[in-house]
Parts: structure tokens; C-alpha cells; sequence
């Protein structure tokens, strides 16, 4: 038998261990995935405010500093 941490996966399906794809492409991949389920309209309107989120916790982040 195979690999024994892929009990009950039939043998005629592809596996890959995860640890096996390098770091940027896995990213890429998962992105490509979910964002298939994503509304591109949402998605870029929720990217817009976290960026301003992240500008006022910045900018917060700054007047504590001082």
C-alpha cells in the first residue's frame, strides 16, 4: 500500500501533499479557486475598505506615538 496518511482516498484519484507545491504557487491557487466564487464587484469593493482601514489604523497607530 501507498501512502498511509491518505487512508480511504481511492487509489485512482490523484493526491499531492500540500507541503510539495512551493509557498507562492499554493497562494495562487487557492486564490484562483475562491475568488471563482466571488463576486468581482464585492470583492474590489471590500478590498477598497480594508485599504482605508488599514490607512486609519496607520494613522492611529501614529497619533499614539507621539
Amino acid at each position: 500500500m501507498g501512502n498511509s496518511h491518505a487512508k480511504g482516498w481511492a487509489e485512482d484519484r490523484e493526491s499531492v501533499e500540500l507541503d510539495a507545491i512551493p509557498a507562492g504557487q499554493l497562494r495562487r491557487l487557492v486564490r484562483e479557486v475562491i475568488e471563482q466564487h466571488v463576486d468581482d464587484r464585492q470583492l474590489e469593493r471590500l478590498r477598497l475598505i480594508e485599504s482605508a482601514e488599514r490607512e486609519q489604523l496607520t494613522m492611529f497607530g501614529k497619533g499614539l506615538k507621539e
